[in-house]
């Protein structure tokens, strides 16, 4: 009886053990990466702001808040996307291969052969993708460019589906009605957005060619070298704002000096005049 009590008192331990590291897989199977950033940035997590850094992992739940026009943050998923936000950008990541972008600006690469599926909601529209780039812009209505591939877009009320191809462009709004127009390769807001686009683009990374046999680079050592470039341009970066702080504090140095000597010559001028009347009273 006591071998008994005493095998299931271990099958109930094994079994707790064995939940507690199967969820604690699930939890950490969510790995995002901050891989660049510029400006003033922020990560809400449980009602705490933590200023935005290079290798910041982020976790589920969190919120990501970018201030400023000229600001933005880029994002590796290990699952296989890159997401870069700017423009005022407020984005939550409620669920695993769930973005919500609450405000702003975004753009995303997603690698179809690694990605299963990556889902993008606004607060008008869900965007599902497989393997695509695309830009995604949320004010008075959700706006929504395609690069490359295929994204389909439904409202949330679930009355509309639609499915953009490269080159298209949607515009969708709370009362659910859509401008979908295919856009001119040499458009401005074409071209502004594939530039931007572009900065998340896996083919700028020199790959194996099968047609030709000569080495190339290791993947390891491109994305060392891939890591020591983002770190130094962040320095450089980081060391341009504290010259503009300085500069700005010399500035203000130089202001107030000059206030003390007009304040001076006042002073003396009051002096000289104090004089005069002084040598005309003895006169």
């Amino acid at each position: 009886m006591k071998i008994r009590t005493l095998c299931v008192g271990l099958s109930l331990i094994l079994i707790v053990l064995y939940t507690g590291c199967f969820f604690k897989q699930k939890q950490n199977s969510f790995l995002v990466t901050v891989s660049a950033y510029f400006g003033e940035a922020y990560v809400i997590r449980n009602g705490e702001k933590i200023p935005i850094h290079l290798r910041l992992p982020l976790e589920l739940g969190d919120i990501l808040e970018v201030i400023g026009e000229e600001s933005y943050v880029q994002l590796l998923f290990h699952a296989g996307a890159a997401v870069m936000t700017r423009n005022n950008a407020l984005m939550e990541f409620p669920s695993e291969g769930v973005v919500r972008l609450i405000q702003g600006e975004s753009s995303y690469h997603i690698e179809p052969q690694q990605v299963s599926q990556f889902t993008v909601k606004t607060e008008y529209a869900t965007l599902t993708v497989l393997g695509t780039r695309f830009s995604v812009h949320q004010q008075e209505t959700t706006e929504v460019i395609v690069f490359e591939g295929s994204v389909s877009v439904q409202n949330n009320h679930g009355s509309l589906i639609e499915s953009l191809n490269a080159g298209e462009r949607l515009s969708i709004d709370a009362s659910t009605n859509t401008d979908s127009l295919s856009i001119d390769r040499h458009d401005s807001s074409w071209n502004l957005s594939l530039l931007a686009s572009n900065s998340l683009r896996a083919e700028e990374f020199p790959v194996k060619d099968p047609q030709n046999s000569a080495p190339t680079t290791n993947s390891a050592e491109l994305l060392q070298r891939v890591s020591q470039m983002e770190i130094q341009i962040q320095q450089l970066r980081n060391s341009q704002l504290r010259l503009e702080r300085d500069l700005q504090k010399e500035k203000e140095r130089a202001s107030s000096f000059e206030l003390m000597y007009w304040s001076e010559v006042a002073t003396t001028e009051r002096y000289r005049q104090l004089l005069e009347q002084l040598g005309a009273d003895i006169q």
